[in-house]
């Protein structure tokens, strides 16, 4: 597989050079640093069922896949630098089955889902280690001031546009929260003191 990452802006990415153990729920964590998530899905052989290292993600909207493009492509996950670019839809049509435009629902593509695995009782991967403080700093330390006030020009936009899906994205995911509650103690814009427990308080950051 030969991937290219010049694929047409949209919200939907693709990604790459994933462990063959890696779960998309290890993905969605340190995707939705990025922002809001709607859907992930790796693929894997239909044959032995096995990860063939890459899959796709789709974002709320593009200007959250750009950012995740922008500031996450790289980030080490599993062992692995993770690789994050558009996908292109052929691909998304080929691989899934969709439109292109998203990535359920489809009729099913040349390979298999995680879901397609579990509905035909295959061995399901091992569950998810959970996303530690420590992983987060790491990645938000990668940025730079700009990167960071772009993240919450990204999520304050997010939540004005929808402050209930956003407080339960908050709520679910406390990895953003933390990465929030990082970027504005960045700027002096929160008490440090929020970040002491950030797992523990992290769902209080609105």
């Amino acid at each position: 597989m030969d991937p290219k990452y010049d694929a047409e802006e949209s919200n939907i990415v693709f990604i790459g050079n994933v462990g063959y153990a890696t779960t998309e729920e290890q993905l969605r964590k340190m995707l939705e640093l990025a922002g809001p998530v709607v859907d992930i899905q790796l693929v894997f052989d239909p044959i032995t069922n096995r990860a063939k290292g890459f899959g796709f993600c789709q974002f709320a909207d593009k200007n959250i896949a750009a950012s995740a493009i922008k500031n996450l492509n790289d980030t080490l996950v599993d062992g692995r630098n993770i690789k994050i670019g558009y996908a292109d839809r052929g691909r998304v049509r080929r691989y899934l089955g969709t439109d292109g435009t998203m990535l359920s629902g489809g009729n099913g593509g040349t390979l298999s889902t995680r879901s397609a695995i579990i509905e035909n009782n295959a061995q399901p991967t091992p569950q998810p280690r959970s996303t530690s403080p420590s992983q987060v700093l790491a990645v938000m330390g990668m940025l730079d001031e700009q990167q960071k006030h772009d993240f919450l020009a990204q999520f304050n936009a997010f939540a004005g546009f929808n402050p209930t899906k956003a407080r339960e994205e908050l709520i679910k995911n406390p990895a953003l929260a933390f990465a929030l509650a990082n970027a504005l103690e960045s700027f002096g814009a929160v008490d440090p003191g929020v970040l002491g427990n950030p797992y523990g308080g992290a769902t209080a950051i609105t």
